[in-house]
């Protein structure tokens, strides 16, 4: 099998192409939750799996602030 691991999915323009390009399956982290509820409501594939956290060196929990509307970038 292969894996690959998307770190921030932010759109999912990304996980998309992944999806459709390559024959493998995508664990793919988002930590704004306004997004990873619309990848999840916009792609359904059983190779996606999704998880609303983000990556980092501990395992914490911490504040995150989002000082400006989430959405895609440029």
């Amino acid at each position: 099998m292969k894996v690959v691991i998307e770190v921030g999915a932010n759109n999912g323009r990304d996980t998309k192409r992944l999806l459709n390009e390559y024959d493998c399956d995508v664990f793919s982290f988002e930590p704004v939750p306004k997004l990873y509820n619309k990848i999840v409501s916009d792609i359904q594939d059983d190779r996606l799996h999704m998880i609303n956290a983000a990556v980092g060196k501990y395992t914490e929990t911490r504040d995150f602030k989002i000082t400006v509307e989430a959405g895609p970038h440029p």
